[in-house]
This record gives structure tokens, C-alpha cells and sequence, in this order.
């Protein structure tokens, strides 16, 4: 279903961001310019009319905790998608492969569906405004349509859905200055023909069999892509953080919602190795890179975009003065790549619902969270048997989208999840004797000591590893560790889990074995505990390099333009640029006759004059007529120059470098209002200093 908004005057949501100096209030805009509605603010005021009806008696009293959950124990009912501009997949298709990039900048986007209004305060008593007061807002124009998806959750009835449509559609008023003429809305419901994706658990057979051949042994490769924002709430200190991958536990969470009770168990008899997921970098996945890299200070990529940085175990003795390269990710061609992440604010009302802002009181609160950026895809890994592997991927074909983390009822956590491929793990690998190899931390571990107690201590690690590798003899040699604090939260108990001090990603190790060992580089190892929630994984190196050579990220070729736009969005951001070329080209003139023959004591009324007639005709013919009756002829020979530079603006053609729309093409009407409102209002600011100077002369000969 779509939740439908139409923009009945101007709007604004209220970011809590400022641009600049330039505006103090700023409308919620996605990384492209496009406004949008962020799906919790949408919520929250169906929520608001929802409780209204309950309060008149509409609607039978608790529906509301019913439909919208509480917090911490009770899920809401349904799934809001952020909503945003009609048209948008198609017109963001047109906006990304179009190669002049200036012209698709955010703010050419923006200013297509925004513009700032100003307001000041009135002091009550002198009835002026007050000093420091000016304020300057961005609003998006009225008249836009913005859709929502509106998914019911299989829990819902129906008649739980239609107090949930009779809510949304009494909302008449968003945003903020809703009281100050911002902000009416009409929202209304429609039912979408495409099939929508419904909570499984359980009850639904998947929509297509498992095409993978499987082994006793098998390694399914995932991935994970973001259609929108997803909050990975990270276990230390402040719950705002969020982690830039997602856990392995999440995935589980995922597969076990899906499975339901009795088959998640089937699943869990045998043990279920699932990696946590991270970014992807031209279809690899890549892992941290190791805490032991470092680069001279102030070091970036060169101009070929590479950077040499050093391996402190290898390095020997180092003279410059080094930093860490950072908690980045890399594939294994040693591509950098960064997970985005943004800052969304948010705030809670009082439950007097007449104060119309957090204000800290009444439970109450303006907050900020920050998480993963939509479009960014991840990978990972599952280990399992041939029951397992059968059982992941049915239940995979069957939630292709879903929602993922947390508040993903509103805004945050729409995902498509995809099995890319699966093979059957097999023993008979190459390996090589050898009596030195490198582990790399790929996820943090857990391991307890031999008193059961949890530890993060190395050489317990080395005990763990002893065990895993069939090493008697092995020895730690070097170490670079990080560690973390791993926490989290049982929703079924409804308990904290215990905080955990773990040796953490990115940490490395090399061991040493004097009798040698069959190892095979690359080769991806569990140990310790949790490793069902993507803890504990390992990676196996045999190389030493003491030089360790990072790209940047791939940059990928923009596609051909190989069919027609798909929306007019081009064609119009082409228009607004061929309007500033006729503002600039108005100023410019305007500065030359200023300068020619415009510094004459009748000048100023003169423009004055053509100014009041620019605003009254719809055409130069007619602003000419009118003109020509003025009747000083001083006044007549001022006005002719200033008429033949306006009628040459006419006949120029401002050729932008895109090709303009036909139903966007000016009209003549348009380029001369446009350019004679321009060309005289410069004209006439250039001429204030004169007027000034004039008026204080003349007050000198009066004393």
C-alpha cells in the first residue's frame, strides 16, 4: 500500500542541520538533493491523530499501543517507509548517469524544490524588529506528492487497518510552524498492484527451489543491500554509534524470525558458523585491515591514488614518525574503502500534546542517531551442512526484502537479501609445510581461560588457536592487538547481555612452530565462542611483507546513455542553469550601462519608472508603448538605451550546454520579465549611492 502526501502549502520538516551561515533551518534533503519525509517524523503524527480518535471515542481505547507497539516489549504492527518525491527511482536513474556533474550538484537539485523564507521577531513594545533576530528557514515548494510504502505486519486484522487509514488520513498539518501557515498536507491510502512483502514466519513455502548443489561441508556466500538507512546500534557506550557492518547474530535473528520457532531449531541442532557481513568493493568483500599498518604522518594517495604503508611486524627498526592507517576496510587487492554513515536527528514530543517541541520535560527528548547510508551493499559467509545450506536458502528466496536492525518499523532497515553463490568446502587444498604464518582478527573473538572466566588475554588466543590448527608446539611470536567491548541485548529475556572485553578486528598475530605446520594462505577459520554470531573469525597468511601497497576505493565508469530520460528532471535542472545564465547576463549588462551614460540626475527615476512598467506588461512591445509616453524628453532619451539593450536580450539565445525539454523551453514572455526585472533592479542598486550622495548635497545647500 502507498501513503500518498500532497504539499498543500509550503513545507518543512526540519533537519536540525543549518546550511552555513546562510539558513538556520534546514528541510530534510537526501545526499542527492531530493526532499524527503523521514518515515518517523510521518509515523508520529499519524500516531498524534490516532490517539485523538481514540481520546473522541472513534476508535476503541489501547488500539493505538496495539497498532503502534510500546516501547521495548511490543513491535509495531506495520512497516512506513520513508516518502519521497513521486517518480523518484526514475528520476535518481536520470540524476546519477548523467555525466555534467555541476549541473546535478545538490544544490542545482535542491533549489529545484526548495527556496528560504526570512522572519524576524517584533519587539511588543517598539513594535521593530528585534536586533539579532533574523532567521531564515528552507522550505519545499507546495504542490510536490511524496509517497510511503505501508506494509501491515500478518499479526494485524483488519479492522486494526482501517483505524490505522482512518488516522493517516485526518493528519492535515506536519512539519514545523504548522501554526504559521507551514505544513498542510492531504494524505491519502492507495493499494499497489505489485505483491508486498509481508513478515514471514513460517507460513508461506519459498518462491523458488534451492538451485545449489551441497556437500557434507558447505561455505554460502550473502549479501546484503540497503535500500534504506539501518541503525546497527554498537554495544559501546553511547547506544547512538552505530557499527559499520552488520553482525552475524543480526543475519541469525533474521533467518530465525523467518524460520520460525520449531525450524530454527532443526537448524541450531548442528552447529551454524554465520560471518558477520562487511562492505563490498566491486563485488568483493572486503575485511578490516590490520591494526599493525602504518603510514608516515600526513601520508595520503598519490597521484596514481596509491599509498605505501608499513607492516609493523616485518618493519625492523622505523626512523620517520608513523600513525595508524585506521579502522578501514579493504578487499584483497588492497582497495581502502570507507563505510558511510550519516547523523539523523530526532525528537519526542511531551505528552501534552499541545507543546509542539521537545522541551526535556514530560519524558521528552531531542536526540541524534547515527547509522549505516542507504545504498551500500555488504557481504558474508554461512558454514553449514548439506540440511543446513538447504534450509538457509529456501528461507533466503523467500524474504528477499525485508527489514533489518533496529527501529526498523519506521525509517531505518529496509534490505534485499541475496544468496550470490555456494560451494562445497573441500579438504583436499594446497598447503605448504611451514614454521611461521601470520593470523589476521577478521571479527573480535571471545574466549574464556581455563577458569572459565572470559578472557583477552593473547596467549589464551594462542591456546584456542593450538587447539584449532592441531599445533602442538605453537608459538605466539609477534603481536599488534585492539580490543573491544561486546555487549548487546536478549529479546527474549528481555535482559543486557554481559559486557565482554574481546580481542578485537584488525588485531594480528604471527606464531612460529619449530617441528612446521600444513597451512593454507587465505584459508578463513572460527574459534572461540559465538562464532553462530559472526564472532571469531580468522584469517591465515603465509607471506611476510614488510611493504603493504592501498588503493582508493574503485571508481566506477558512469553508464551510457543509451535510452531517453526517463522524467523531465534534466531538462528542467537545464532550465533553472539557463535562468541563471539570463540573470547573469542581466547583471553584467546592467553594470555596463551604469557605467556608459547612466550616471545622469534623471537616471533614477527613469529606472524607477521602467521598473513599475516591467512589472505591469507582459511583453517589451508593450512596456516600449508605454514608455514612449513619458513626457520629459530628457527622461525619453534615458529610456531609449535602457529599452534597445532589453529588446537585444530578447533576440539572444542563452544556449545551456543541455538540451531544454520542449514543454521547459522559455517562452519570450518569460525571458523578458525575467531579464528587464533583473537588468533594472541592478541598475537601480547601482544607482543608490548616487541618490544618496545627491540627497546630502542638497541638504548641505540648504544650511
Amino acid at each position: 500500500m502507498k501513503l500518498k502526501i500532497t504539499l498543500l502549502s509550503d513545507f518543512c520538516t526540519g533537519s536540525g542541520d543549518g546550511f552555513n551561515s546562510t539558513i538556520d533551518t534546514d528541510a530534510v534533503f537526501d545526499e542527492y538533493g531530493f526532499p524527503y519525509i523521514p518515515a518517523k517524523r510521518l509515523k508520529g503524527c499519524i500516531r498524534e491523530s490516532c490517539l485523538e480518535l481514540e481520546e473522541f471515542g472513534v476508535i476503541p481505547m489501547g488500539s493505538v499501543t496495539g497498532i503502534f507497539g510500546r516501547e521495548g516489549d511490543m513491535p509495531s504492527l506495520f512497516f512506513l517507509s520513508d516518502a519521497y518525491p513521486e517518480q523518484y527511482e526514475d528520476m535518481l536513474f536520470d540524476l546519477v548517469r548523467e555525466k555534467d556533474k555541476i549541473l546535478t550538484n545538490y544544490q542545482n537539485v535542491a533549489g529545484l524544490y526548495s527556496y528560504t523564507r526570512t522572519q524576524t521577531a517584533l519587539n511588543p513594545d517598539t513594535g521593530t524588529a528585534e536586533k539579532n533576530s533574523l532567521r531564515t528557514i528552507r522550505v519545499v515548494k507546495r504542490g510536490m506528492v511524496f509517497e510511503a510504502d505501508l506494509i501491515f505486519s500478518p499479526k494485524m486484522i483488519e479492522q486494526e487497518k482501517e483505524y490505522l487509514k482512518l488516522g493517516a488520513e485526518l493528519v492535515t498539518h506536519m512539519g514545523i510552524h504548522r501554526t504559521r501557515g507551514l505544513g498542510t498536507v492531504k494524505i491519502t491510502l492507495q493499494e499497489t498492484k505489485e505483491k508486498e512483502y509481508e513478515e514471514i514466519r513460517g507460513t508461506q513455502e519459498p518462491q523458488e527451489t534451492v538451485r545449489w548443489k551441497f556437500g557434507e561441508r558447505n561455505k554460502i556466500f550473502y549479501s546484503i543491500l540497503l535500500k534504506s538507512s539501518m541503525l546497527n546500534k554498537s554495544p559501546e557506550g553511547s547506544q547512538t554509534k552505530t557499527q559499520p557492518y552488520i553482525e552475524g547474530g543480526k543475519v541469525l535473528g533474521l533467518l530465525a524470525g523467518t524460520l520460525g520457532k520449531e525450524k530454527f531449531q532443526e537448524l541450531m541442532q548442528e552447529e551454524l558458523i554465520v560471518s558477520n557481513a562487511y562492505i563490498m568493493c566491486s563485488e568483493k568483500r572486503c575485511s578490516p585491515l590490520p591494526v599493525s599498518l602504518q603510514k608516515r604522518k600526513d601520508q595520503g594517495f598519490d597521484e596514481e591514488g596509491k599509498m605505501e604503508v608499513v607492516d609493523m611486524l616485518y618493519a625492523g627498526e622505523i626512523h620517520e614518525q608513523m600513525t595508524p592507517v585506521g579502522g578501514k576496510f579493504a578487499d584483497s587487492d588492497g582497495h581502502v574503502v570507507n563505510v558511510d554513515t550519516e547523523i539523523q536527528y530526532h525528537h519526542r514530543r511531551p505528552e501534552d500534546k499541545s507543546i509542539g517541541h521537545a522541551n526535556g520535560l514530560d519524558q521528552s527528548a531531542f536526540y541524534q542517531m547515527e547509522s549505516v547510508h542507504k545504498g551500500q551493499k555488504f557481504a558474508g559467509m554461512i558454514l553449514a551442512t548439506k540440511k543446513q545450506a538447504e534450509m538457509v536458502c529456501r528461507a533466503v528466496s523467500s524474504i528477499q526484502k525485508t527489514r533489518m536492525g533496529y527501529a526498523k518499523n519506521a525509517q531505518y532497515g529496509a534490505v534485499e537479501v541475496s544468496i550470490d553463490k555456494a560451494e562445497v568446502i573441500e579438504n583436499e587444498k594446497t598447503a605448504e609445510l611451514v614454521h611461521d604464518f601470520q593470523i589476521k582478527l577478521n571479527a573480535p573473538v571471545i574466549l574464556y581461560n581455563q577458569n572459565g572466566m572470559y578472557s583477552a588475554d593473547a596467549q589464551v588466543f594462542c591456546e584456542y588457536l593450538r587447539e584449532a590448527m592441531e599445533i602442538e608446539d605453537l608459538v605466539l611470536d609477534q603481536m599488534f592487538l585492539s580490543y573491544e567491548t561486546i555487549g548487546g541485548f536478549n529479546v527474549t529475556w528481555k535482559r543486557r547481555k554481559p559486557m565482554i572485553t574481546a580481542i578485537g578486528k584488525g588485531s594480528v598475530c604471527t606464531f612460529h612452530t619449530e617441528a612446521g605446520a600444513t597451512v593454507r594462505h587465505g584459508e578463513i577459520l572460527f574459534i572461540g565462542e559465538r562464532i553462530s554470531e559472526g564472532y571469531g573469525e580468522i584469517l591465515v597468511s603465509t607471506e611476510k611483507n614488510p611493504k603493504v601497497v592501498l588503493y582508493k576505493e574503485c571508481e566506477h565508469a558512469a553508464a551510457e546513455q543509451q535510452e531517453e530520460n526517463r522524467t523531465n528532471l534534466i531538462s528542467l535542472l537545464a532550465k533553472e542553469q539557463c535562468r541563471r545564465e539570463i540573470q547573469a547576463e542581466a547583471i553584467k549588462d546592467a553594470m555596463e550601462a551604469y557605467q556608459e551614460c547612466f550616471r545622469e540626475k534623471e537616471a533614477d527615476a527613469v529606472v524607477s519608472r521602467l521598473l513599475q512598467i516591467c512589472r505591469e506588461q507582459n511583453n517589451a512591445d508593450d512596456m516600449v508603448m508605454q514608455a514612449e509616453g513619458t513626457e520629459s524628453d530628457k527622461k525619453r532619451e534615458l529610456t531609449q538605451p535602457l529599452i534597445k539593450r532589453i529588446k537585444a536580450a530578447l533576440e539572444k539565445e542563452y544556449p545551456s550546454k543541455h538540451r531544454i525539454g520542449p514543454s521547459e523551453q522559455f517562452r519570450e514572455e518569460e525571458i523578458y520579465s525575467l531579464y528587464s526585472r533583473i537588468f533594472l533592479e541592478q541598475l537601480k542598486y547601482l544607482l543608490r549611492p548616487d541618490r544618496e550622495e545627491r540627497k546630502r548635497c542638497a541638504e548641505r545647500r540648504k544650511t
